[in-house]
């Protein structure tokens, strides 16, 4: 049996993870969405390299002011593989907006493996279900496969891996973690 006080911890840590989880999911649409009102902005002009690169500065720091936010609460469901998986990921993105700056593929290919080393470890370390998981992997896996697929079937696959990661994944993210988030709640309550 839980005291109030363990049991007001709980139902916390299973509110903050839930929405960690679907933090992760929209962090695709939020790219997006930068380079939409950078085209918005710019009108079919392309946009200096600075802009770029501060711009993805800035969504790189929210991103990981968000994620370091949720390491610093988190402590039950997520645990020590799973944090460093998360610090995987915030150095996969910092490389990433580097390579906005430098345009070295040697900097692409190492922001891409530390996102998908750290998406994996992170979602291999923590506490949550299958579905979560398996959403979330399939989803940087087939980003990691987004070159191959460029290649084999041209530039009509992108439409659909837009479409992917804009609407699909995030969608599923949100419903496995809140699905998983429920059934902690009932396990919880039940006890």
């Amino acid at each position: 049996m839980l005291t109030p006080q363990e049991f007001d911890l709980r139902l916390r840590e299973i509110r903050l993870t839930r929405n960690l989880l679907i933090f992760f999911g929209f962090i695709p649409i939020i790219h997006f969405f930068a380079f939409g009102v950078l085209a918005a902005v710019y009108r079919g002009a392309m946009p200096s390299i600075m802009t770029i690169l501060s711009t993805m500065s800035i969504i790189v720091l929210a991103i990981n002011t968000t994620i370091l936010y949720f390491i610093n609460r988190l402590k039950i469901y997520i645990n020590r593989t799973a944090i460093a998986g998360l610090v995987l990921f915030a150095l996969g993105l910092l490389a990433w907006a580097a390579f906005w700056r430098f345009q070295h593929e040697t900097i692409l290919w190492i922001a891409g493996s530390l996102v998908a080393i750290g998406t994996g470890i992170f979602f291999y370390g923590n506490k949550t279900s299958k579905l979560v998981k398996t959403t979330n992997i399939s989803y940087y896996v087939l980003m990691l496969l987004q070159p191959c697929l460029v290649n084999l079937y041209g530039d009509k696959i992108m439409i659909a891996i837009i479409s992917i990661s804009t609407v699909a994944y995030p969608m599923l993210a949100s419903y496995a973690a809140v699905k998983w988030a429920n059934t902690e709640f009932f396990k919880l309550t039940n006890n």
